[in-house]
Order: C-alpha cells, then sequence, then structure tokens
C-alpha cells in the first residue's frame, strides 16, 4: 500500500538563510561546508504481510434428498459444470415400482368406471330376463317338492328330514329369484351414480400417491445450481447414500476472496476498496492484484 507524501527539506533553507546574513555584514567567519540540493516529493511505501485462506464467495454443498445408489456419477474435482446440469442420480428402483403399481391401479378403476358407465343394452336385459324366468320355474318345482314332501309326511309316508331339505330346497330357489329380480331392475335403471363416484374418488387418491412418488423420483437426480467448478467430492460412483449425506461442492470460481488476520495496529493503515497483492505457491509464483472490500475490528 502507497501513501503519497511531500516532504520539504527546510534544514537547507535556514542554513542557505544564515550565509547570506554573513555575507552582507562583510564579516569573515569559519563555518561548515553546506550542500545543497533540489526540493523533490516521492511516494513512501508502507507494506503489511499477512496469511489467509482461499475463499469461495458463492458455493454451494449438494446432500442426498432420498436413500439409494448413486449411478451415472462420472465428474472429478476440478471439472466445470453448468447450472442445471444433471451430474449424477440416487437409484429409485423402488419408487419406480411403486409408480407402476399404482398406474395399474388407476387403469382397473378407470375400466370398473367405464363399466357401470356403459348404457343398457336390450340384448343384455332380455338375458336378463330369461335368467329370472328360469329361476321362478325352478322355484316352482321346488315348491311343488316341498308341498308333495309335506303331504307325505303327515300321511306318515314321508320323514322330517326329508321335509327340511325339501324346504332348504326351496329357500334356496327363492334366494335365486330375489337376487336375479333386483339385478334385472339395477341394469333396467342404468349406471349407480354413487358407485361411479366412489372409483372417482379412488383414481383422485391413486394420482395424488403418484405424485408423491414422482416428485420423488425427480429430486432423485443431482443438479448443480450454479455456473462453477466443483471444489470437493465425499462421494464416489456406485455408493450407497443415505438421505442427507453430503454429495459433492460447487462454487464459482470467478469470485474468490482472502480472509487474513491484521494486526490491530495496523487496521488504520486499510481501507475499503484499497489495493492489495495476492501471491502464493497455487499461483506458480505469480502474483495478482486484489481490493479490500472490508474488514474486521
Amino acid at each position: 500500500m502507497k501513501k503519497r507524501l511531500s516532504i520539504w527539506l527546510g534544514v537547507g533553507v535556514l542554513v542557505a538563510g544564515f550565509g547570506g546574513y554573513a555575507a552582507s555584514s562583510g564579516e569573515k567567519k569559519n563555518g561548515v561546508l553546506v550542500m545543497l540540493s533540489t526540493v523533490v516529493t516521492a511516494d513512501l511505501e508502507s507494506t503489511i504481510l499477512t496469511s489467509g485462506m482461499v475463499k469461495v464467495r458463492n458455493e454451494h454443498t449438494l446432500f442426498a434428498n432420498y436413500a439409494g445408489e448413486l449411478r451415472n456419477f462420472s465428474i472429478k474435482e476440478g471439472d466445470k459444470v453448468t447450472k442445471g446440469q444433471v451430474i449424477g442420480n440416487i437409484d429409485m428402483s423402488d419408487v419406480s415400482n411403486e409408480i407402476m403399481d399404482i398406474e395399474a391401479q388407476i387403469t382397473i378403476q378407470e375400466a370398473n368406471i367405464a363399466r357401470l358407465s356403459k348404457g343398457v343394452e336390450p340384448e343384455e336385459v332380455t338375458k336378463m330376463q330369461e335368467q329370472l324366468a328360469q329361476h321362478e320355474r325352478e322355484y316352482q318345482t321346488t315348491l311343488k317338492d316341498y308341498q308333495r314332501t309335506q303331504s307325505l309326511f303327515t300321511a306318515g309316508v314321508s320323514t322330517q328330514q326329508a321335509v327340511e331339505e325339501a324346504k332348504q330346497k326351496l329357500q334356496t330357489a327363492e334366494s335365486r329369484v330375489r337376487v336375479a329380480k333386483q339385478d334385472l331392475l339395477l341394469k333396467q335403471k342404468g349406471p349407480d351414480k354413487s358407485e361411479i363416484g366412489s372409483h372417482e374418488a379412488q383414481i383422485q387418491k391413486l394420482n395424488l400417491e403418484k405424485a408423491k412418488y414422482e416428485k420423488q423420483h425427480v429430486q432423485s437426480s443431482i443438479v448443480s445450481p450454479i455456473d462453477g467448478t466443483v471444489l470437493s467430492m465425499k462421494v464416489k460412483q456406485g455408493k450407497y447414500l443415505s438421505k442427507g449425506e453430503e454429495i459433492l461442492t460447487v462454487g464459482d470460481t470467478n469470485d474468490v476472496m482472502v480472509e487474513a488476520g491484521v494486526g490491530e495496529s495496523d487496521l488504520r493503515k486499510i481501507k475499503i476498496g484499497q489495493e492489495a497483492v495476492v501471491s502464493g505457491i497455487s499461483l506458480g509464483g505469480n502474483s495478482c492484484k486484489a481490493r479490500c472490500r472490508a474488514y474486521l475490528l
């Protein structure tokens, strides 16, 4: 650091004035020979030597968002990266399988809605009417068998067990008729809106779950947040990462600073914006200029 000073040599002027006075008095005096010189200005330089740590002002450390094996990770320290560049991935096979399973469930629900929403076809109604008629004929047959068995039991020819078996067959036939009638009525009525709504709600729930897994799948990519240089790496290709584990640090090496300690007595010599010279082994014996931005008391 330099501080420009103008220092005038006042001693020479005084000696010259004394010599002039002696000459004017006419007296011869013995004195000391004095050499006079021209007044000049010069730069006075004051240097403060200190050491410090070089730091990147804009740097980012990346961590694993999820647990998994590190893949497609081939960069090394010193490599240049660009903002948004995918520099690795965390294997999320389990998440991919979950997404496929959810998609299959959604397909089933959509098929159920399509089936329920389909209009009533005359051929299908006719078929169900024929089935109902068949069940009614079977019911009439079992009813006659039951009545005949009951008469034989009253006459002492049949047994109580035979009556119970005939009664059971009659009840089964009656149940079939009742179910067939209900199915026919529902088919003629058309799709059940409440049932369709239930399937639609299930699809909505599945889509939300799918979105959650898709977000995890996207976040499994390791992306550089800035244009910069890979400063340090903590892991290598193929390592199984834990959630939150440090992966690497990337920074902008075009904007660096040196943090150095300065003695209290030298602080008054430093001003913000003042130039400084930085040198070191990493610069290969060369030096570069820097500018003081701030200092701590």
